[in-house]
């Protein structure tokens, strides 16, 4: 299943389904945020790995445990799995280099306590070796998972609200 697939399903016992029927384009450019921010064409430092492994955690901490199959599936298949898996793991904080903890940092605070994050958060960024470019690729990247873990769930409320 991909991320297409899994927005067609959750949406299509909803009363909104109508709706969506006419506004169908919802789910393509949900899906094309997605791809836009997990796959860019130009990733600067933030890997296509490290990509999959924090979209993974986000899901996995906002509990929607079906988009995090599919960035786990998705990490699976690169070469690289094993080294960003344990990134995707929110039960434990595994060692990271300077670079990948700011990173983690970053998306488990604006994730998970969204208030907080100040000016000070993205200094840390910068100072960790991300480009203004990654910095905005990352917000990017964290804000797009959080609304689908936010979609998802709240098209099948609709479907069960029914």
């Amino acid at each position: 299943m991909d991320i297409l697939e899994l927005l067609r399903e959750a949406a299509s016992n909803c009363p909104a389904e109508d709706f969506l029927a006419q506004r169908g384009t919802l789910l393509e450019m949900s899906y094309a945020a997605n791809d836009a921010v997990v796959t860019p064409r130009k990733p600067g430092r933030l890997s296509y790995p490290l990509r999959l492994a924090i979209a993974a955690r986000i899901s996995g901490q906002c509990k929607v445990d079906t988009l995090r199959q599919i960035y786990l599936e998705r990490l699976a298949g690169l070469p690289e799995a094993d080294e960003w898996s344990a990134v995707a793991d929110t039960s434990a904080q595994p060692p990271m280099d300077t670079f990948t903890a700011a990173i983690v940092a970053y998306s488990d605070l604006v994730t998970l306590h969204p208030a907080k994050a100040t000016r000070k958060d993205i200094v840390i960024l910068q100072k960790s070796g991300l480009e203004d470019a990654d910095i905005v690729q990352l917000a990017e990247l964290v804000a797009c998972i959080n609304y689908l873990t936010r979609l998802v769930p709240g098209l099948r409320a609709l479907e069960t609200a029914s």
